[in-house]
């Protein structure tokens, strides 16, 4: 089995993760020539041969591209199959973040997406029902927000704002600065292990210089 990233940021949360790039030598950036560089007959391409099941996460973040450029590299290693006759399970969650497609429209960005790709009638669909993972009474009441945003029930109520405002509740709303209610009980320990997640390096800069 093998388990496979987007984001080095997630490899690193579960034991034996690798990213993709680091799997099949995937080059940067991808497009849809690109292919997998992993030599057949070395022997990072025998461990490639000999795995059954590839666990992708985060196929939700990814280009198609990254899927089918695998898939013909399993096809060419093993037989003509799709993924060349393994097992694959992709994960992810298409109401979070889309593949980043810089400088085009937003259809391209769902073009861009596996759910827009001739693979997507080839994978099984199951729905995650129940949340694993211990949390207070406001984290639940963050997640279920979360769930009406991405289903689109967070609508503005008022009449002349565009259809796709949304009302944001008062608890998600810094009054103070962002940083100070973010970090302010933080010690120095607990900050070396938080990361700050945002779509470009320059506003992880910006956050980062506030805060050192």
């Amino acid at each position: 089995i093998s388990l496979g990233f987007w984001t080095g940021i997630t490899a690193t949360l579960l034991k034996g993760g690798k990213t993709l790039h680091s799997i099949f030598k995937l080059p940067v950036p991808l497009n849809e020539t690109s292919v997998c560089n992993v030599p057949p007959n070395s022997d990072q391409g025998d461990i490639l041969r000999r795995i059954k099941v590839f666990i992708i996460d985060e196929t939700s973040t990814m280009p198609v591209y990254t899927l089918k450029a695998i898939d013909n590299y399993l096809r060419d290693m093993n037989s003509n199959s799709i993924f060349g006759g393994k097992i694959n399970v992709p994960g992810g969650d298409f109401r979070q973040v889309l593949p980043v497609v810089p400088r085009v429209p937003p259809a391209a960005v769902l073009d861009a997406c596996l759910k827009r790709s001739s693979m997507w009638d080839n994978f099984h669909q199951m729905q995650l029902t129940s949340k694993l993972r211990r949390t207070n009474a406001n984290e639940q009441d963050f997640s279920r927000l979360l769930l009406q945003l991405g289903s689109g029930f967070l609508q503005s109520s008022l009449d002349n704002l565009a259809e796709d405002t949304i009302d944001i509740r008062g608890a998600c709303i810094c009054n103070n600065s962002s940083v100070s209610d973010i970090f302010d009980n933080c010690t120095t320990e607990e900050m070396k292990n938080r990361v700050t997640l945002s779509p470009k390096n320059s506003d992880c800069l910006a956050v980062n210089e506030e805060i050192l």
